[in-house]
């Protein structure tokens, strides 16, 4: 399949999309895994935009992919700990990771997402209950 003003577009393949899937899932930023699997950029784009089950894998790569840099994050503080990275470096890299993260999976990481629990929150019905005085007046 062509695509108008690309002329190097490769054809559509599911072997190749579930191999770019897994390389983002673990890591990989999206022109890399499609540079090692000799597709181009505007190719995978056009793919994304063709078919929305390519759209949908690639969100949930991204998705696993936030996961993936949280476990670089405790390797980080582990290389911390055992003092092969000084204090400064580690919380350049924790904190390059952390906006990636957010940026890959913002409802769970990203900045607003303390936001989004309080507007959940705010939505659960509320009972509140009135207790009038008597004003020394008595029941009868």
């Amino acid at each position: 399949m062509s695509i108008i003003g690309n002329q190097n577009a490769s054809k559509y393949s599911e072997d190749i999309v579930e191999k770019i899937i897994i390389l983002v899932s673990n890591g990989s930023n999206i022109v890399d895994a499609c540079k090692a699997n000799n597709i181009s950029y505007p190719t995978w784009c056009s793919w994304k935009r063709q078919y929305p089950s390519v759209f949908n894998m690639y969100a949930h790569a991204r998705q696993d992919k936030a996961e993936y840099i949280e476990a670089m994050i405790d390797k980080v503080l582990k290389d911390l700990k055992e003092k092969k990275i000084d204090h400064s470096t580690a919380r350049i890299i924790i904190d390059t990771y952390k906006w990636k993260m957010s940026k890959f999976y913002p409802k769970i990481f990203g900045a607003d997402s303390t936001i989004i629990l309080e507007q959940e929150e705010a939505k659960k019905e509320q009972v509140v209950i009135f207790q009038i005085p008597d004003n020394g007046r008595e029941q009868q």
